[in-house]
């Protein structure tokens, strides 16, 4: 039986939301790392981000499970400021100069990977996370994007 890594995950809690999920769909899978993430989280870049690892012959069903997964989630989710339904998942926007580029590629590998944040195209609102529960919030959910 081969096996592949189907998301890794910087958070302990997400992995084990997604792994539950799965399972309970009757996907077998597994998390690597989590016991190094949830000691050290800040030294995930040593050790690696926890991995979701599945069989091989699961990887089709197991993927479309998980782009349902979140598609439902962000669909009932409203943006915290002005409380439309028109939030999507988009790479955060990144040095805006070539030579930037080429020297954090260089110098920073890890730095190069793509990093994504969830975007309003109604206001413009951008967050690294999902408000947790905007519905019953009348107060907004103003946290700025980390740098």
């Amino acid at each position: 039986m081969n096996t592949v890594v189907l998301k890794t995950f910087d958070s302990y809690f997400d992995a084990h939301i997604i792994l539950t999920k799965l399972q309970d769909a009757g996907i077998e899978c597994y998390l690597l790392n989590e016991n190094m993430a949830g000691l050290n989280p800040g030294l995930s870049n040593l050790y690696g981000d926890i991995k979701l690892v599945i069989k091989d012959t699961d990887a089709e069903e197991a993927m479309a499970l998980l782009k349902r997964f979140e598609e439902d989630y962000i669909n009932s989710v409203k943006c915290p400021l002005c409380r439309m339904n028109q939030i999507v998942r988009i790479p955060k926007p990144g040095p805006k100069g070539y030579l930037a580029r080429v020297l954090i590629g260089l110098i920073f590998t890890p730095a190069a990977a793509v990093d994504f944040v969830y975007h309003c195209n109604n206001c413009g609102w951008e967050n690294k996370h999902l408000p947790e529960d905007s519905s019953d919030n009348n107060l907004p959910y103003n946290e700025e994007i980390e740098e």
